[in-house]
Parts: structure tokens; sequence; C-alpha cells
């Protein structure tokens, strides 16, 4: 894998995975995907998908999912981890340290994804970064 890598943030839809599948090889070399689903599958099924498109690594974030999306998390990774393909967890500072440590034990690597601060009193990136540090 080249250092240069371009991450491009995907909805988890047939069209996103129709575009994965047409890359060519080289072109996927230099990508690792984002992918945002924005609908529950069963674990088995996006990895199915997965294998037919794109057998490279990829991020995966759960927080569009309505319901459960820390469990549909846990689940894929640790599915994905059985049939030892490189899915790697996205989680955000307020995953830490309870859903961060736990991912930990499944994963190699992960992907904090750090909100713009936008609320006036909510947190700033020194609390954020300091939750993520502690």
């Amino acid at each position: 894998m080249t250092n240069k890598l371009y991450a491009p943030i995907l909805k988890w839809k047939s069209g996103e995975q129709a575009a994965l599948q047409n890359l060519k090889p080289e072109q996927k070399s230099f990508i690792i995907p984002i992918l945002e689903l924005v609908e529950r599958h069963e674990p088995v099924k996006i990895l199915q998908d997965l294998e037919t498109c794109y057998n490279l690594p990829v991020y995966v974030d759960t927080s569009y999912i309505d319901q459960d999306g820390e469990q549909h998390l846990t689940s894929l990774i640790e599915e994905a981890k059985n049939i030892k393909k490189e899915l790697y967890p996205i989680v955000y500072f307020d995953d830490f340290p309870e859903l961060a440590d736990q991912l930990s034990n499944m994963s190699n690597r992960m992907l904090l994804r750090v909100p713009v601060p936008e609320e006036i009193d909510g947190p700033d990136y020194s609390n954020i970064f300091e939750k993520v540090a502690n």
C-alpha cells in the first residue's frame, strides 16, 4: 500500500458498491473507503457485499443507524475479524472509553471522527482531545 491514500466517504448503497467494484486494481490500491452505513443490514450480508466489490481494508461508521449503532458496529467488526477481513471501526469522542476499549480488543486500527464544535455549551477541541487521551 502506498503512503498517499484517498479516503472517500460513501453511503453504503448499491451505487457506491458498483463504483467500488468498477475501480481498476491500481485505483483501489490508492484508497481506503469510509463506509457510512445508513441502513441496518446483517453483518454477514455487508461483508459478502464488500467481498464482491472491494476486498481491501475499509473503515466503517454505524452512527447513522437509528437504533443499536454501537452494537451493530461491534457485531460487524467481530464478524470481520472471524473471517480475517480488515474492517476498521470509526468511533467518536463520546465512545471513549467504553466502546473504544471494546473495539480496540477486536481491531488493530480505528479512526477517530472529531466533530467541529458548534454548540456554545458543547465541548471544544481541548475537551474532546482530553477525553480521548484519558
